[in-house]
């Protein structure tokens, strides 16, 4: 079944629907592709977050178990006291 005939006065409506169409298939990958980035760029701040945690962790055990002054572990610096 063939379109119904349009009047002139629905030409510029789907106009702007066909420039509508053709900018949102063109933006839709793009749009796309920023998500995939940002997501990307959100995970690699994680793990550095992640990585920095970590490293604090290990240091925080370290300076538990030694005296800060000498360095020795705790108990083998001073025995006699």
């Amino acid at each position: 079944m063939p379109p119904p005939p349009t009047t002139s006065s629905h030409r510029p409506a789907l106009q702007r629907l066909r420039d509508l169409q053709t900018l949102t298939s063109r933006l839709t990958p793009l749009v796309f592709l920023f998500g995939l980035l940002l997501a990307a760029k959100l995970a690699a701040v994680g793990r550095g977050y992640r990585r920095l945690l970590t490293d604090e962790r290990f240091q925080a055990i370290h300076d538990s178990l030694h005296d800060a002054l000498t360095g020795y572990p705790i108990g083998l610096c001073c025995p006699n006291v």
